[in-house]
């Protein structure tokens, strides 16, 4: 499994560093230093996606209604139309990539999620609202 995570995650990044370096910078020249209305949605869906990810495996994040909102909040220029066609194609292939793991787990069962700590110097009184 970790061979697979690595494999994606490589590939992942790799071709957001290409498009980033070629593509990505053409369109900053292209629109200008101006931010594009998507540029803000997509920093709050990672803004959302990093604080998710604290908690609960990537793969379980709504890829598919972060698409759906890009489609309806993108603009007509060039950065609305270049933006809504990558963050869009990411998340589709995410949410693509997400599906085929939920349905091998399934195929094997869930992990149990468990959570062991130490505690120490905590007052009675206070850790017997935990229990």
């Amino acid at each position: 499994m970790f061979y697979v995570i690595g494999v994606s995650s490589t590939a992942e990044i790799l071709s957001k560093v290409g498009y980033k370096e070629t593509v990505g910078r053409l369109s900053t020249v292209i629109k200008g230093d101006e931010r594009a209305v998507l540029n803000e949605l997509s920093a709050s869906h990672v803004k959302n996606y990093a604080e998710f990810m604290q908690q609960v495996l990537w793969n379980k994040w709504r890829f598919r209604e972060d698409r759906v909102e890009l489609r309806e909040k993108a603009t007509k220029g060039w950065r609305g139309r270049e933006r809504r066609f990558v963050l869009g194609g990411e998340y589709g292939v995410k949410a693509a990539y997400a599906n085929i793991i939920y349905k091998a787990v399934s195929e094997v069962g869930q992990d149990d999620l468990t959570l062991r700590m130490i505690i120490r110097n905590m007052d009675p009184i206070v850790m017997e609202e935990f229990n």
